[in-house]
């Protein structure tokens, strides 16, 4: 087959996938480039070709938070979506600005931590059981860095929770530090001050390990305090940025 025919027969075929609408950008003239992450091509750059007018047939089937079966062309610099058929928009989430809120947290993580064109089946469940949660449940912290560690582990990021990764001894609970770069948290004995390793308490560490091990269910009944938020919060934006950086 000759490249010129080849090149014509890829922009012509059409391809069918259900996905999250999770970020959208304005482009020109009345376009969107979508970011959506699908169930059997990962996360897809798409570009809505007209979608701002009122007239656009894709409106219906195509905005952020959106779930729709979704068909796109392959075109030479961008895929164009061709149509957008609703399955769930998510309406439990769409009218609580603080779900929505950790909804936009969750997309910015997951597009910062995936390539394009990556598919993963357990990263799609991951993120269609987490929006189920948002949208039928009350808003919880947890939620959140449910989803972030979760993500972190099936990436292959999972930080080292249960010995020292300087001396590799069983941790007791004592005094922790966290360090990203060293790969998870260090013991008392082997930490040395700088500008990367913080002091992380041993319920935080405690609740690292059941965020990653375990489900919903049981994750849903943790109580947790001020400063194991704390902990939480500091620990999730200190390794995310590391890994974000990394890549």
């Amino acid at each position: 087959m000759a490249e010129s025919e080849l090149i014509y027969k890829m922009a012509f075929t059409h391809y069918n996938t259900k996905a999250f609408f999770i970020e959208e950008e304005a482009g020109r003239e009345a376009d969107y480039l979508f970011t959506v992450f699908s169930r059997e091509f990962g996360k897809l750059k798409v570009r809505g070709k007209s979608i701002r007018k009122i007239k656009s047939k894709l409106r219906s089937g195509a905005q952020t938070l959106y779930l729709s079966d979704i068909e796109f062309i392959q075109g030479k610099i961008y895929k164009t979506l061709t149509e957008a058929v609703l399955i769930d928009k998510f309406r439990g989430i769409r009218q609580d600005l603080e779900k929505i809120k950790t909804t936009e947290k969750i997309a910015k993580n997951l597009d910062s931590l995936t390539g394009l064109e990556e598919k993963d089946y357990f990263i799609w469940d991951l993120l269609g059981k987490t929006l189920k949660i948002i949208d039928s449940e009350k808003n919880k912290e947890i939620i959140r860095y449910f989803f972030i560690w979760k993500l972190f582990s099936l990436l292959g990021y999972s930080p080292e929770l249960y010995r020292c990764s300087v001396c590799r001894r069983k941790l007791l609970p004592e005094t922790f530090f966290f360090n990203p770069e060293k790969g998870g948290i260090i013991c008392w004995r082997c930490f040395k001050k700088d500008n990367i390793s913080f002091e992380i308490s041993v319920n935080t560490v405690k609740t690292l390990r059941i965020l990653i091990k375990e489900e919903w269910p049981l994750i849903k009944k943790l109580v947790l305090n001020r400063e194991i938020l704390a902990g939480l919060e500091k620990t999730t934006e200190s390794y995310l940025a590391y890994l974000t950086f990394k890549s």
